[in-house]
């Protein structure tokens, strides 16, 4: 069987989910997959887009190693201490990746919710998205919101506030564009850094981001989304964060040009961005001015299904 479950953008909210407020996260349609098999004498790990010499083994007992790092945790949480059986497992997260380079878009969250699905089903236990969210920063050393699990887990548009994921409408008339910087950025090393930030400022800084949060889920217009943007960026200066980088800044400096809203997604630091208008005919002026600054706007839209199973063809 392969099973597989989509990527994940921030649309607002990042940095305030860490202080209890909401966060509107974007399942998108990029997926990683696992593909499992059950064998009768060794067992193999095989990965593509994750760059990692591959793993055969007589043993049940799977050493952690980097090819087995994710799927050593989340057997662990599940509660189990080696593989009842020998099973072939091909895990695939190329989608994420962008001539080699990983795009933050949530993979390890999507292969997470992927493995997990998979090994629910091949033991017979019953699946529950706040295992996986515990495999998820078993595996990571702790820490983490959790709305990228739970945004693979679920699909769809959500808001996500202490642990709870709730389907929400798209804001009316939005039309978007995702960006890659052609940077990758270390959310565990943007979340560190503001975790250490330590002055009377943080506070002020991030409550009126939570508040701009707040606003809007209760009223999704550009104008509030421009505010959370100012918000963010703020805070961004206020702790040295790097949330806005140089690629950043080139592309909200386009989008305000032709009077739209960018913003980075998740940490920042690198990664993707997204730009939003109500016109149709601005996003795509802004696509082309982007893909001429050096910049790729992907074809990817909001993945409606989160975990799908199918049967493999092999």
């Amino acid at each position: 069987m392969i099973i597989s479950a989509p990527g994940k953008i921030v649309l607002w909210g990042e940095y305030a989910v860490l202080a209890g407020a909401p966060a509107a996260v974007m399942a998108i349609d990029r997926y990683a997959s696992c593909a499992l098999k059950a064998r009768s004498m060794f067992s193999s790990f095989v990965a593509y887009g994750f760059l990692t010499p591959g793993l055969s083994t007589p043993e049940r007992v799977v050493p952690s190693v980097p090819v087995t790092g994710l799927f050593v945790a989340v057997l662990k949480e599940m509660g189990y201490a080696k593989l009842p059986t020998h099973l072939d497992c091909l895990m695939d997260t190329s989608a994420f990746y962008s001539s080699g380079t990983k795009m933050g878009l949530g993979s390890s969250a999507a292969l997470c919710c992927s493995i997990y699905s998979g090994l629910c089903q091949a033991l017979e236990h019953e699946p529950r998205w706040h295992e996986a969210l515990r495999a998820h920063r078993r595996w990571q050393g702790g820490g983490g919101s959790g709305l990228d699990i739970a945004a693979s887990w679920h699909g769809g548009f959500i808001r996500y506030q202490q642990e709870t994921a709730t389907p929400t409408p798209w804001p009316k008339d939005w039309r978007f564009a995702i960006i890659f910087t052609g940077k990758s950025a270390s959310t565990p090393g943007q979340v560190a850094r503001f975790s250490e930030w330590d002055s009377d400022e943080k506070k002020n800084r991030l409550d009126a981001l939570c508040h701009a949060s707040e606003n809007l889920f209760d009223d999704a217009n550009l104008d509030n989304l421009r505010d959370y943007t100012l918000q963010l960026r703020a805070l961004d200066r206020a702790g040295n964060l790097n949330i806005f980088t140089q690629e950043h800044e080139r592309l909200a400096t386009i989008a305000r040009d032709l009077k739209m809203v960018y913003k980075p997604c998740g940490a920042g630091g690198g990664d993707i961005g997204i730009a939003i208008t109500e016109t149709p005919e601005l996003l795509q002026t802004f696509c082309t001015q982007a893909a001429q600054a050096g910049f790729t706007a992907l074809d990817t839209e909001i993945a409606p299904h989160g975990i799908q199973t199918r049967e493999s063809a092999n």
